[in-house]
């Protein structure tokens, strides 16, 4: 199962690069309201931050999505390789597992929670909408799976060579094969995401 503690084959949300953006706001207390829910057999994990697709065309294409999500001291992290035919989908099916990330394998990190059951070999299912993520791991033996719902943040990135110069940053990038963010999804590579991402 996935180790509880720091794994390597694990790369937290924030050391992806990725926005961690929330929705926005703020509750009274001062702080932002969740947005992402994981409902592991009774126990809610929540994060004021989105789940995050982030799509890198570059030398290596990557198609990653992520979360995060805490109860206390007890917290779930998810970080899964998407198919290319999954975002045209708008669905992937995953399994969850402790070596290298490919496209269909999913790795979870699971910390401070006891008697969780093993999720290695774990089925997940994603259904992506936009703005949208709602989804279900099912651990090997379980009478019922875990589900998931929240808000989803899209990113892409492709080479500064695919975006006109009004949308490079100021001062250029570092190397030629550096990658830019595409935020308006612009680049051919990126506009198949523009519906996922609420655009």
């Amino acid at each position: 199962m996935a180790r509880h503690g720091c794994s390597a084959t694990l790369i937290a949300l924030c050391c992806l690069g990725l926005s961690c953006g929330g929705a926005g706001g703020t509750t009274e207390s001062g702080q932002a309201p969740d947005v992402l829910f994981l409902d592991a057999a009774g126990t809610t994990f929540s994060s004021p931050f989105a789940a995050n697709l982030q799509a890198a065309f570059g030398a290596v294409t990557l198609r990653d999505f992520a979360f995060s999500a805490a109860n206390d001291a007890a917290s779930v992290s998810f970080h899964a390789r998407l198919a290319a035919a999954d975002l045209s989908a708008g669905a992937a099916t995953l399994i969850v597992s402790n070596g290298p990330l490919a496209d269909g394998i999913a790795n979870a990190q699971i910390v401070g929670v006891t008697g969780v059951p093993d999720v290695d070999g774990a089925m997940v299912v994603l259904h992506l909408s936009p703005r949208t993520v709602a989804g279900t791991l099912t651990p090997l033996g379980a009478s019922a799976p875990w589900t998931l719902t929240g808000v989803l943040d899209v990113e892409c990135a492709v080479p500064k060579a695919d975006l006109p110069a009004s949308q490079l940053p100021a001062g250029g990038t570092d190397g030629a094969g550096a990658l830019v963010a595409d935020a308006t999804f612009t680049a051919p590579e990126c506009a198949p995401l523009r519906a996922l991402a609420g655009r």
